[in-house]
């Protein structure tokens, strides 16, 4: 009972750190720049398979439901059928395979990094392929990648070095915290 507890209270805590700190954003059209990121490559360095991409999905249910949670205070369906819907799914896809990749190489501090080099591929991928079939034709491969990727990729090195960093000890907190104990 107590596992369970501890593991519903750090769920509810990331989450609502992904809430708070996701609408943060600046307004670069037609895709802003966000904090969410730094928020997803954490929480999925942080935690395991079985709960990173739960929080994730916590995160865009909330949003989904109407509460602005999202980039510029945004939130509902709108937002999941317009243009950046994409980076939405590939939120959780990215958190699906990070926590994968840094749990398979438990304990190895490159994986990190790399860990979360692969979700922005993921992110970046479902975000560009969103985009263009969102915008009908108004954007080619080069034009999306110019307005979805490039102008981000300076600020997402940063944000990978900084949740590498708070993520390698957080890690050992959280696995500490949710750990099973056999009896």
């Amino acid at each position: 009972m107590k596992n369970t507890v501890r593991r519903i209270t750090l769920i509810a805590i990331f989450a609502a750190l992904m809430c708070v700190l996701s609408p943060l954003s600046i307004p670069i059209a037609p895709v802003p720049i966000s904090l969410a990121t730094l928020v997803v490559y954490l929480i999925a360095a942080v935690f395991p398979v079985s709960i990173a991409p739960c929080i994730v999905l916590l995160y865009l249910v909330i949003g989904l439901c109407g509460v602005p949670v999202f980039a510029g205070f945004k939130a509902g369906l709108d937002v999941f059928l317009g243009p950046t819907g994409g980076f939405l799914w590939g939120y959780l896809l990215g958190a699906v395979a990070e926590s994968l990749f840094v749990t398979s190489f438990k304990g190895r501090k490159w994986s990190y990094p790399l860990g979360m080099f692969f979700a922005t591929v993921l992110i970046y991928l479902c975000g560009v392929l969103w985009f263009l079939y969102s915008m009908h034709g108004s954007y080619d491969l080069k034009g999306a990648l110019m307005a979805c990727v490039v102008p981000f990729l300076l600020g997402d090195a940063v944000k990978i070095a900084v949740a590498t960093a708070i993520a390698i000890p957080l890690r050992r907190f959280s696995d500490q915290q949710i750990a099973v104990k056999a009896r």
